[in-house]
C-alpha cells in the first residue's frame, strides 16, 4: 500500500487546461457587463432596491442577512465540477475574501460574504473558468441534480450524466428559461432508488430500459416547500432521445399556466392543484407533441472525458484499524473493476479554501471526471484507483476530514439558517452542531 500519485501518474506541474462541463452560452459575458453596469447604477443611486434584486437574484446572487453582503451560487450541472475548476474557485474565494465555501444540498457551491462591487469580477472570473452563476436563483431554470454515482453504481439501468448535461445546455441558452413563474427544478435518478430526489422535483427523470430501448419514468410537479407532494406519474416510458422535448414542453406549460401573480402559489405543483392532473396531463402532450412535430431540438449527449488506468481490486475485512472502519464507512465499490468512489464529509457542507485545493491538487492526475457533489452537502470521489485508497485516506486525515466519525454523524444536512439567510428563522447550523456532538 502506500502507493502515491507520482508513482502510478505523471503529476503535472499545473492543473489540466479550462474545461467546461457545460456550455456556456454566448450571450453570458454581455450579461455579465450589463450586472457590472447596474451594480454601478444601484451604488450610484439611480436604481432603486427592489428593481436591483429582480436583476442580480437570477444571476445567482443573493443578499445576506447582514446588510450590504452577497452570496454568489455556481451552477454546477449534474453536481460536477473538475478538479481545475475546483482549485481555481478555491483561490478566488481566498483572493475576494469569501470563505469558507459552502456546498449546497443542489449540487452546487456558494461564495459568500461578497461585498456587491466584488460580484461582477466573479462572475466573469467564473465565466473564464466555464462556469456560471445565471439561473442561480430567481424565477429561473435551477441546477440540474443527478445521481451522485451516474455512470459508476453498479445497480444503475443507465448513466443518466450526459442527458443532465445536454438539458443543462439546452435551457441555460434560452432566454425564456429566465423569465418563468417560479423556480423550475430537474433532477435524473440512475434508477427507482432515486437518490436524487426526482420524484420530488418539478421534473423528475428515472432511468428504465424498455425492449433494449432506453428511456425514463416521467414525473412532474413534485415539490417539499408549502403544500408538498410527490411528483404526478405522467409516463411509465418516454424514450431517452425525447428528453429535451419532456423539459421544454413542461417549462412552456409552466411558463403559460404557472400562477405569476402570487409567488407562493406559483410552483408547478399549484398547477395540478387547480387544474387537476388529467388537464395539466392533456396539456403537456398537447405542447410536447407539437415540439416533436417542429422537430428543433437535436440530442447531442457531451461526453464526459475519462482518465481511468489501472485500477486494483482492494479487499478490507478488518474492521480493528481507522483504515478498515473508512474503507467500510465511506468507500463503495465501483462497476469498474479495480476502482472506487469514496465520500468526503464535510460539516454541513462548509469547506476552507486551503482544503480544497490541497484535494484538487491530489485529484488532478485522476482526470476531469472524480468530483461530484451531494445532497448531503459532501463529495463523492470517483474513479480513484484501489491502490491510492490508503493516500487518499492519510491525505483527508491530513486536511482535518472527519474521516473517523461513523457516516450518519457526517450526514447532517442544515440550511444556512438565521446565521447567514435573510429568510432563516433558526439558527439550524447551531441546531444541526448540537445534534452532532450528542
Amino acid at each position: 500500500m502506500n502507493a502515491t500519485l507520482q508513482g502510478i501518474y505523471t503529476y503535472p506541474k499545473q492543473i489540466s487546461n479550462k474545461t467546461e462541463m457545460y456550455i456556456i452560452p454566448d450571450s453570458l459575458k454581455s450579461e455579465i457587463g450589463a450586472f457590472a453596469k447596474h451594480v454601478n447604477d444601484f451604488r450610484s443611486g439611480e436604481i432603486e432596491a427592489v428593481r436591483f434584486k429582480a436583476i442580480r437574484v437570477p444571476m445567482g446572487i443573493y443578499e445576506q442577512r447582514k446588510n450590504g453582503t452577497f452570496m454568489v451560487r455556481i451552477r454546477c450541472a449534474a453536481g460536477m465540477i473538475s478538479p481545475q475548476q475546483l482549485k481555481e474557485i478555491a483561490l478566488l474565494a481566498q483572493k475576494e475574501g469569501a470563505e469558507p465555501i459552502h456546498i449546497t444540498t443542489r449540487q452546487e457551491l456558494q461564495l459568500h460574504n461578497v461585498q456587491l462591487e466584488q460580484a461582477p469580477r466573479i462572475l466573469e472570473h467564473l465565466y473564464e473558468l466555464g462556469l456560471s452563476s445565471r439561473g442561480g436563483g430567481g424565477n429561473t431554470v435551477r441546477n440540474i441534480m443527478a445521481s451522485e454515482d451516474a455512470g459508476i453504481a453498479k445497480d444503475e439501468i443507465f448513466n443518466v450524466t450526459p442527458y443532465a448535461l445536454a438539458l443543462t445546455n439546452t435551457l441555460i441558452a434560452e432566454s425564456d428559461s429566465w423569465s418563468l413563474p417560479r423556480k423550475y427544478k430537474i433532477a435524473l435518478a440512475g434508477n427507482d432508488s432515486d437518490n436524487a430526489n426526482a420524484t420530488f422535483s418539478d421534473l423528475g427523470l428515472i432511468a428504465t430500459i424498455r425492449s433494449g430501448e432506453k428511456g425514463f419514468k416521467v414525473y412532474i410537479g413534485g415539490g417539499l416547500g408549502s403544500k408538498p407532494t410527490a411528483g404526478f406519474k405522467l409516463s411509465d416510458f418516454i424514450p431517452a432521445t425525447d428528453v429535451l422535448y419532456i423539459g421544454e414542453a413542461l417549462k412552456i406549460l409552466f411558463s403559460e399556466h404557472g400562477n405569476r401573480r402570487n409567488r407562493h402559489k406559483a410552483r408547478i405543483r399549484y398547477i395540478f392543484y387547480k387544474l387537476g392532473e388529467e388537464r395539466v396531463f392533456e396539456l403537456f402532450y398537447e405542447i410536447f407533441n407539437r415540439l416533436k412535430a417542429e422537430g428543433n431540438y437535436e440530442l447531442v449527449l457531451p461526453e464526459v472525458h475519462q482518465s481511468r488506468k489501472k485500477g486494483q481490486v482492494i479487499d478490507y475485512n478488518s474492521e480493528s484499524e481507522l483504515f478498515g472502519k473508512w474503507f467500510k464507512r465511506y468507500v463503495r465499490e465501483q462497476k469498474q473493476s479495480g476502482f472506487y468512489s469514496v465520500e468526503v464529509p464535510f460539516n454541513q457542507g462548509m469547506v476552507k479554501t486551503k482544503t480544497f485545493i490541497r484535494l484538487a491538487e491530489f485529484l488532478a492526475p485522476l482526470g476531469e471526471d472524480v468530483i461530484r457533489f451531494t445532497m448531503r452537502q459532501n463529495i463523492l470521489l470517483r474513479n480513484i484507483p484501489g491502490q491510492l485508497l490508503e493516500s487518499l485516506y492519510l491525505e483527508l486525515k491530513g486536511l482535518g476530514v472527519e474521516v473517523d466519525l461513523p457516516r450518519i454523524l457526517n450526514s447532517l444536512v442544515a440550511c444556512a439558517g438565521a446565521d447567514t439567510c435573510r429568510l432563516g428563522i433558526c439558527l439550524s447550523r447551531g441546531a444541526s452542531s448540537a445534534i452532532k456532538k450528542s
